[in-house]
């Protein structure tokens, strides 16, 4: 229970930025790799941010 906020969190941003709630996809397996890949894509911006040596902005999803 004590994670929920952390989850919560991860699931509203890819919803507001990576576009997860407009899935026009079907089927559980294209779902999921849909979701994965936002993730994916939330890790990669994450690491190289921290690559970079912006620490600040490792959890900004809008800096690239």
């Amino acid at each position: 229970y004590y994670l929920r906020p952390s989850v919560e969190r991860v699931f509203s941003r890819l919803k507001e930025f990576r576009k997860i709630s407009s899935i026009w996809t079907r089927g559980f397996d294209k779902v999921a790799i849909h979701y994965g890949m936002g993730v994916l894509v939330m890790q990669a911006s994450a690491l190289a941010q921290i690559e970079a040596g912006r620490f600040n902005h490792s959890r900004d999803c809008l800096a690239a």
